[in-house]
């Protein structure tokens, strides 16, 4: 199944990015893959894939004819898997939307912008005192070894509105954990939310309490 966008959305990026002050030129090539180079001389090899679900196979079959340390995901991304994630890191490859990556162009640190819930989480978790290690499994799970207890399996979902649905719904994409983070510092956790993760012998917390949970 190929994941490349069509040719009209690397038109339309190439126009969209030709407007920003802080871009000095866009070449745009027949592999569907744009060059942006910066007025601060940065340069980025672009490419686009829709979103939905992202495995592996898919993303080495995009990525065979091409260079880039940029790909953009058209859409709500809601699964891509660890080995997806892996090849992309190992390959210094970064990834968000179109939206994170234009922005992220007037700004001095680029990658930093970029897929920023996941590097605060992991970079969160990996400073905790009785963490060991932190390996993501997907996009939105990880599993976290601990000093002291048994390993920990903790899904992040990032719903202003956390309810019974979003939890059923988030397992059901990412399968089991015994944790869901509510990653939304803004959000609510609706008292259905709590019974349907109990159901399923599954706690749920907001950062801070996440952490005091680690420890026990």
């Amino acid at each position: 199944m190929s994941i490349g966008m069509s040719q009209n959305f690397i038109n339309w990026m190439n126009k969209k990015l030709c407007t920003k002050h802080s871009v000095d030129n866009v070449i745009e090539h027949d592999n569907q893959t744009l060059t942006v180079t910066t007025r601060n001389g940065e340069i980025y090899l672009v490419g686009a894939v829709n979103a939905g679900r992202i495995e592996l196979s898919d993303l080495n079959e995009y990525l065979n004819d091409k260079e880039l340390n940029i790909l953009i995901i058209q859409g709500d991304l809601l699964f891509m898997s660890g080995d997806a994630i892996e090849l992309l890191r190992s390959k210094g490859i970064a990834y968000d939307s179109f939206g994170r990556f234009s922005t992220g162009l007037d700004l001095e640190n680029i990658s930093e912008h970029l897929d920023k819930e996941n590097k605060f989480i992991i970079r969160g978790l990996r400073q905790h005192s009785d963490v060991s290690s932190v390996e993501r499994l997907t996009n939105k799970k990880y599993m976290v070894e601990r000093c002291s207890g048994p390993s920990l399996i903790i899904l992040s979902v990032n719903d202003y509105d956390l309810s019974a649905e979003a939890v059923r719904t988030a397992c059901q994409i990412h399968g089991g954990c015994d944790i869901i983070l509510s990653s939304n510092p803004y959000s609510r956790i609706t008292h259905e939310a709590t019974i349907a993760a109990r159901s399923m012998n599954i706690e749920i917390f907001k950062w801070g309490d996440l952490l005091s949970r680690i420890s026990k």
